[in-house]
C-alpha cells in the first residue's frame, strides 16, 4: 500500500471513529436541548401565570397606603368602633362620635347608623393601624378606607358625625380630620346642627 492510501486510509478510520463517538453522543445532546426547551416553557407559563395573578388582584385605590391591609367587616358597635375579620373590636383613630351606650348622648344614634350603613357586614376594606396600634381597652386602634379609597374616619368628620380626637402618637391626619370638622361646624352639619347637638358630645340624647 502506498503512503499516500495508508494516509487516506488512516484518515478515514478516524472519520469513522468520530462519527461513532457523535453517534453515541448524540441522544444525550438531544435529551439536553428536550430539557432545556421545557424549562424555557417553565419558566415563560411561571411569567404568564405570575402575570395573571398581579392582573386579577385588586388594585389598590389611590390615597390608601402602602401597608395597609384588607379586612372583611364582621360588626360595628358604634359611630367610631367596628369589628374587622381577625382583629379584636377597632377603633377608628382621631375622631369621636357620641355614645350611644352607658348614656346615650346627642347624635350617637345617628352616627352608629352611618357607619352601619357605610360598613356592612361583609365588605372588605383596607385598615392601617396606628404607631400606637392598641388602646387602654384592648382595641385596635386603626385608618379604615372603603373599598373605593373613601377614608372612613374622614368622613364621619366631613360628614359632621364626629369631632376631632387627637391622642398622640397617633396624629398622622390630625390635620385633616381638624379641617373637616371646621368645615362641618361652618356648614352646620350632623352634629353641629342648631337642631342637634350645636357640637356638644356631653349633650343628652332626646
Amino acid at each position: 500500500m502506498s503512503r499516500t492510501c495508508g494516509q487516506v486510509a488512516v484518515a478515514a478510520l478516524a472519520f469513522v471513529a468520530l462519527a461513532a463517538g457523535c453517534g453515541e453522543d448524540s441522544p444525550e445532546r438531544a435529551e439536553r436541548q428536550e430539557r432545556r426547551a421545557e424549562v424555557r416553557e417553565e419558566r415563560r407559563e411561571e411569567r404568564r401565570e405570575a402575570g395573571e395573578r398581579e392582573a386579577a388582584r385588586p388594585s389598590r385605590p389611590p390615597g390608601v397606603p402602602a401597608d395597609a391591609k384588607r379586612r372583611r367587616v364582621t360588626g360595628v358597635v358604634d359611630g367610631d368602633t367596628v369589628r374587622l375579620a381577625g382583629l379584636d373590636s377597632s377603633r377608628l383613630i382621631g375622631v369621636d362620635t357620641p355614645e350611644i351606650f352607658f348614656g346615650a348622648k346627642c347624635f350617637g344614634a345617628e352616627a352608629s347608623a352611618f357607619t352601619k350603613q357605610l360598613l356592612p357586614v361583609g365588605t372588605v376594606v383596607y385598615f392601617a393601624r396606628g404607631v400606637e396600634p392598641v388602646d387602654d381597652y384592648a382595641r385596635d386602634l386603626v385608618y379604615v378606607w372603603l373599598p373605593d379609597g373613601t377614608f372612613v374616619n374622614a368622613l364621619l368628620a366631613k360628614r359632621g358625625y364626629a369631632v376631632p380626637l387627637t391622642i398622640a402618637p397617633n396624629d398622622r391626619f390630625a390635620d385633616l380630620f381638624d379641617r373637616l370638622a371646621e368645615a362641618a361646624k361652618a356648614a352646620g352639619r350632623g352634629l353641629w346642627a342648631r337642631r342637634t347637638c350645636e357640637g356638644d358630645l356631653d349633650r343628652p340624647a332626646g
